[in-house]
């Protein structure tokens, strides 16, 4: 009988850690310090580990420090406000705790985190089935028959099928929707006048962006509205849309010295950190811990 291979879960931490903190805004712990954010990401490793025991994982936050984006386009993510100072303090505290709980963590000087959980799933998922833990839209673009995404913990992990239903799109093509589209979040502005239907839509009628401008100047292909303002502006932006797809991209040959890492999940339970999560005051958690 075929055996199904065990999962690697990798979880992108600064996406739920800033998830929880908006979340649970007014847990305190025992000295009246905000500790809502460590509460809310300790319960989301414990149901999703519940959920889909994964034989390995890691958790892995973005570097403070500028990658190869910003000096790309000096306006990436400039959108995005400083982490706010109770939230430093807590995440300081959260690293601890993931330590002694040994989950391996990973923040990688210069390089961003979707760049480090690219890496790290397309040189596992050949052992594993990896489940990328994420509401960054941008690895819709990892999926295949070997990874997968999961945006709510209560959710199935969404595969080639799920993607292409919440996208409109294979995604194969998901750094062509956005690079069309744009990204607020990162900043990433798209093509004046295209929305995502008209954008879908260009995709199938053309298959690429390439493709796109190859065939600029036959408007007859173009079988969507406003196509003389939309053919003008893709001409005037073919740079931007360029940059745009080298910005959405995930980097997948990130340097890893794997050999320093085992990712394997051990030792969750112990008497140090129900001591923690006794200090934190959260009274109602230590029930849960066993369920690891």
């Amino acid at each position: 009988m075929f055996k199904k291979k065990p999962y690697f879960l990798i979880i992108d931490g600064h996406s739920y850690l800033y998830r929880v903190y908006y979340a649970l805004p007014n847990i305190i712990d025992k000295f009246k310090n905000f500790s809502g954010a460590i509460y809310g990401f300790l319960k989301m490793i414990q149901k999703i580990y519940k959920k889909y025991k994964p034989k390995k994982m890691s958790i892995v936050f973005d570097s403070p420090k500028k990658n190869f984006r910003n000096n790309l386009f000096k306006k990436y993510k400039i959108n995005r406000k400083p982490m706010p100072e109770n939230l430093i303090y807590q995440f300081q505290k959260l690293c601890k705790i993931i330590k002694i709980l040994k989950i391996t963590t990973l923040i990688i000087p210069k390089v961003e985190a979707d760049d480090v959980i690219g890496t790290i799933a397309t040189k596992k998922k050949k052992k594993y089935r990896i489940l990328i833990h994420s509401n960054d839209k941008d690895f819709a673009q990892l999926v295949n028959n070997k990874i997968k995404i999961i945006q709510k913990i209560n959710c199935k992990p969404l595969g080639i099928k799920e993607i292409i239903k919440k996208y409109g799109i294979h995604p194969k093509k998901i750094i062509e929707l956005f690079s069309l589209i744009g990204d607020t979040s990162d900043n990433v502005k798209g093509i004046k006048g295209i929305g995502k239907k008209t954008a879908i839509k260009l995709l199938n009628i053309f298959n690429s962006t390439k493709n796109i401008y190859k065939n600029i100047e036959k408007t007859h292909l173009f079988n969507i509205r406003n196509k003389k303002k939309i053919i003008e502006n893709l001409k005037k932006k073919k740079k931007k849309l360029q940059l745009n797809q080298k910005l959405i991209k995930i980097k997948l040959n990130v340097k890893i010295n794997f050999t320093l890492y085992s990712f394997k999940i051990s030792n969750i339970l112990n008497k140090k950190i129900v001591k923690i999560i006794q200090y934190y005051n959260f009274k109602n958690f230590t029930k849960y811990i066993k369920n690891f």
